[in-house]
């Protein structure tokens, strides 16, 4: 979702100015002037033509030959003023276009300005991985198919991290690589903690596995959490209570569709 800021800024090789629009005008004219010039030059202007042999140029041949430059000339002229009329025309149509959609994205995002997390309403967090919580066991709540993250808790259940689902199978795929452990042995000894500690080990998972979640609370503003998501990178928010336990949760695509039914 495009952020306030970026919605009302014009693109400078879409929009031009006023007189850009003025300079594309009297080129199309200039073209138009010098389409006329060049004929009017070619019809009146003298035609000196050798005769062949004793025979006098006839006004049949002055004629065809200034019926052939005028062709070249029509023909060069009209696909010139063909490209310059369907750019001239076609920028102003695509300026129609980028300013009728920006003026819906602002009306959108001031609508959704308006309505609160509270409004929409979020999620309630039915389940959380907490530290002692087994691998197998982690991998049957995320059978869920509309659960593609998990949020992770400490041992007094205060608010840890959120982690793609993704995370537990890349851990077990490195398990079993570096351990030749067997894969029920793993699931039936391995702890939602193991995965937490490894997954925080890898250099480039923070906000793309791990840490994908922004902290928010009921009062805020749509708006201000779509664009901490996005500044972050991430697409879920989680709402904690007083004492940092995370009670709700929402996520960017719940918010485009507050945005559509606003």
């Amino acid at each position: 979702m495009i952020s306030a800021s970026s919605a009302t800024k014009k693109s400078g090789w879409i929009l031009k100015s006023k007189d850009t629009q003025l300079l594309e005008f009297l080129l199309v004219v200039l073209m138009l002037i010098a389409l006329v010039a060049l004929v009017i030059i070619v019809m009146w202007m003298p035609v000196k033509l050798e005769p062949n042999g004793a025979e006098a140029v006839s006004a049949q041949a002055v004629l065809d030959y200034r019926t052939g430059i005028l062709t070249v000339l029509l023909t060069a002229f009209g696909a010139w003023i063909g490209a310059g009329a369907a750019y001239f025309f076609g920028s102003k149509n695509l300026q129609r276009a980028t300013d009728a959609m920006v003026e819906v994205q602002a009306k959108g995002l001031q609508r959704l300005s308006n309505v609160h997390i509270n409004d929409l309403p979020p999620a309630k967090v039915d389940w959380m991985a907490e530290p002692k919580m087994l691998l197998s066991v982690l991998l049957k709540k995320l059978n869920d198919p509309d659960r593609w993250w998990f949020v992770v808790v400490d041992a007094e259940g205060k608010y840890d991290t959120v982690m793609h689902e993704e995370v537990a199978f890349r851990f077990i795929e490195a398990k079993l690589e570096d351990d030749a452990s067997s894969y029920k042995a793993l699931l039936a000894t391995a702890t939602v903690k193991d995965v937490v500690e490894w997954a925080k080990k890898q250099s480039k998972g923070r906000n793309k596995l791990w840490d994908i979640a922004i902290i928010t609370t009921m009062e805020m503003s749509a708006q201000v959490a779509d664009e901490r998501m996005i500044g972050k990178g991430v697409h879920v928010a989680i709402i904690t209570d007083a004492n940092g336990v995370p009670t709700h949760a929402i996520t960017e695509g719940d918010i485009k569709k507050a945005l559509e039914n606003c």
